[in-house]
């Protein structure tokens, strides 16, 4: 059970102060940070003190569009099942560091996925001896849609686009190496929500 005495809308900012919930009553931002922490964070057992909750919630903010208080990042957090370790007006919690990487990137490429010019045909014949053997055009779209992109940080991308859609990431990278051999398929529902995170047709997609 997490200790939120002199918990307030900036941080543990009166530490004699018992906690009171209601002053987070009215703001409608904490529904919606419960969900993209539960995209795209994880849990791990012990504190994290790499990472506090001031510059989380600088990340938080650029996933729901609009200015987050640290103290309704700490109670969303809370809200979540993550422990608290109280550091001054901030705090740490068990987070592992992968999801705090995705947690971070996750934005930004979202959004290189979605908007960056792309035509399919010239990167087919550009990458063709790569990726012709792959069943679907994922791997060679988010390659595409992500250039420039530090190659270690691109690595993130599969589990950031699993992590946005709900698939098992395991699940979601072995639909992306899936040979034109193979008698598996992505399902069509599924694959109907991977083609407009990556803003593509199901038929630019699709290696046919």
């Amino acid at each position: 059970m997490n200790d939120l005495t002199g918990l307030t809308l900036n941080g543990f900012q009166e530490p004699l102060e018992e906690f009171d919930s209601a002053i987070f009553d009215s703001i409608q931002s904490v529904p919606i940070l419960r969900k993209e922490i539960k995209k795209f964070l994880e849990p791990r057992l012990t504190n994290n003190r790499s990472f506090g909750s001031y510059g989380l919630k600088h990340h938080a903010e650029k996933h729901i569009g609009e200015y987050v208080e640290n103290g309704t990042f700490i109670y969303a957090m809370h809200l979540e099942g993550y422990k608290i370790f109280k550091s001054g007006i901030n705090c740490t919690f068990n987070i592992s560091t992968p999801s705090i990487d995705h947690f971070r990137c996750a934005k930004s490429f979202l959004d290189m996925l979605k908007s960056t010019t792309f035509n399919s045909n010239i990167f087919y014949l550009r990458f063709s001896n790569t990726y012709k053997k792959y069943k679907y055009h994922i791997l060679s779209t988010i390659h595409e849609k992500l250039e420039g992109v530090d190659r270690r940080k691109k690595k993130l991308a599969l589990p950031i686009v699993a992590k946005e859609l709900g698939i098992n990431i395991r699940t979601f990278e072995s639909w992306c190496n899936l040979k034109q051999y193979d008698s598996e398929e992505i399902p069509d529902l599924e694959l109907a929500r991977i083609a407009k995170v990556l803003d593509l047709s199901i038929s630019d997609l699709t290696n046919n």
